[in-house]
């Protein structure tokens, strides 16, 4: 079978051999190098194809034959030919950390400064453990009212039957859910519904079971949206390169994360970033183990003596940090206090 193919000017046979056995190499050419790949399907082989021919430009091909049986490509050509680009095609490659050194260093001074007394700053810490509760928060009703809902529905349909909430369209207030009517087949269907003037519609769904769920859980959904919506500050966040004020790192903060990272940074592969996932702990994009190593388990501190002006985070944020702020002062000042009336009374006490 010879299949036509695109025009490549070092392919002379402009036809794929569709073909289960070798070619004999009489009918091939004269001189002719055979090389193959295994494992190739139909969906693969035309991308397998080109990435082979365009990684060999000085080599001519001859012809290419593929054989459906076997899932493998056979390519004739007048000299050995390099597989390397398709062999590597899944491959990641990274780079040493390139300022691993500059990066210690400014976490050692970071780690020696004091605290700073600044109202108008606050720690990475408190900005960490305040949108984490907002997080959990969040999570905390939405799996509450996911949860009636699946009892609902339970009881309607079967204790197979189960809805899972996906998403929010903030654009157009639309809420994702799906509906498996029976959890053993694994087949959700989506279903969509609005909410626009105070009330709740049924846009679209895949389920046939749409207006059923609509009618049984109309109330649950409009609470859901609702709860979306309350959310809506925190849920869009995704505020990137806030500056640190007192090192030179940059800070992101979003609806799942707060990061720090360096500035310096050429590409992803060469990054440094320490991340706190409020779902989890803390991460770390660092292809270096010593950096990882001397940070490992100072993450907190590291957090503690990160300060970025409340300004600069989220405009919603910003009363909410600021009273977290002060608080922690008016407690930072007492203990001061306490400290001081202390070394009075007892004068051989340092600390």
């Amino acid at each position: 079978m010879f299949v036509p193919v695109m025009n490549y000017y070092n392919l002379v046979n402009k036809n794929i051999i569709y073909s289960d056995t070798v070619l004999p190499l009489k009918d091939a050419g004269e001189n002719i190098n055979i090389t193959s790949i295994d494992s190739i399907n139909e969906n693969d082989f035309e991308k397998c194809f080109k990435v082979i021919l365009e990684g060999n430009p000085n080599v001519i091909f001859n012809t290419v034959q593929y054989s459906k049986k076997n899932k493998k490509i056979y390519f004739y050509t007048d000299k050995k030919i390099s597989t390397e680009m398709w062999d590597n095609k899944n491959k990641i490659k990274y780079k040493p950390l390139n300022n691993k050194k500059e990066i210690l260093e400014e976490v050692k001074d970071i780690l020696i400064q004091e605290k700073s007394m600044n109202p108008n700053y606050i720690s990475l810490y408190d900005v960490k453990n305040f949108m984490k509760n907002i997080y959990l928060e969040f999570k905390d009703l939405k799996n509450q009212l996911e949860y009636e809902m699946n009892c609902l529905v339970e009881e309607k349909f079967s204790n197979d039957s189960r809805i899972h909430i996906q998403s929010f369209n903030y654009d157009n207030n639309e809420l994702k859910i799906s509906f498996n009517y029976d959890i053993f087949t694994s087949h959700y269907k989506d279903i969509i519904f609005v909410k626009k003037d105070n009330d709740l519609y049924l846009k679209e769904s895949e389920s046939l079971y749409g207006s059923d769920i609509f009618v049984l859980l109309s109330r649950e959904l409009l609470k859901m949206c609702n709860l979306y919506i309350k959310y809506k500050h925190f849920r869009i966040l995704y505020n990137h390169n806030i500056p640190s004020v007192n090192s030179n790192f940059l800070i992101g903060i979003t609806n799942y994360d707060i990061s720090i990272y360096d500035k310096k940074s050429l590409g992803f592969t060469e990054n440094f970033e320490l991340s706190y996932k409020y779902y989890d702990d803390y991460k770390y994009t660092c292809n270096s183990n010593i950096l990882i190593n001397e940070l490992s388990g100072n993450e907190d501190i590291i957090f503690k003596k990160i300060f970025i002006r409340i300004d600069d985070c989220p405009t919603w944020s910003q009363n909410a940090l600021y009273s977290i702020r002060k608080d922690e002062l008016e407690k930072e000042i007492k203990h001061q206090k306490r400290l001081e009336l202390k070394r009075k009374i007892f004068p051989w006490i340092k600390k």
